[in-house]
């Protein structure tokens, strides 16, 4: 009998600590694995949940700057002439021409952009003609307006008296200048 017991409390040990082990292995391993999973998960989220904050941030940082730089970007936008149309530009040289007793011919128009200047450009060719001063007056109008224009070269002769008699510069008086200008104004 008492071998029986003996045996009874073996066989019961022994299935006690099957059934203990299969609880690890069936029960307790894939809860710990279950845990671990959606712990990175959660730090995940966290991450992620992070990263949309900075980027909010960074976008409320950015309305707000360009809240401060808007009036800048729209006068800087103003100081181009659109290579499309140039009828603005051509309407400015024109009219600044005019109010100076300048007679100009506008000849040619190109877009250009090159290494020295990445930033397309208009390119005008245009003759003048005026008294010095008046000229002088018109270049300087034209240096000091509200768009980006360069003088790349000018080359002034003195007119001749038979050019003055001619019709077409009538106008002018002795002494006048005649001018070929080449004009370089930023585009966009």
């Amino acid at each position: 009998m008492r071998i029986d017991l003996d045996r009874k409390n073996y066989l019961s040990s022994i299935i006690f600590i099957g059934i203990f082990f299969a609880i690890i292995l069936f029960v307790i391993f894939p809860m710990v694995r279950e845990i671990k999973e959606k712990s990175q998960q959660l730090l995940l989220e966290k991450e992620a949940h992070q990263v949309f904050i900075e980027e909010k941030k960074n976008l409320q940082s950015f309305k707000e700057t360009y809240q401060e730089i808007e009036r800048d970007l729209t006068i800087a936008d103003n100081l181009l002439v659109d290579s499309e149309v140039p009828i603005e530009i051509i309407n400015f040289l024109e009219n600044t021409a005019s109010s100076f007793n300048v007679l100009i011919n506008i000849s040619s128009v190109s877009l250009e952009q090159t290494e020295e200047y990445p930033w397309p450009s208009l390119v005008f060719s245009l003759q003048a003609f005026a008294s010095f001063s008046d000229f002088s007056r018109f270049i300087e109008t034209l240096e000091s307006n509200s768009y980006l224009i360069e003088i790349h070269e000018m080359n002034i002769r003195r007119m001749k008296e038979g050019e003055l008699m001619s019709d077409e510069f009538s106008g002018l008086s002795p002494g006048a200048i005649g001018a070929s200008l080449s004009l370089r104004v930023f585009a966009k």
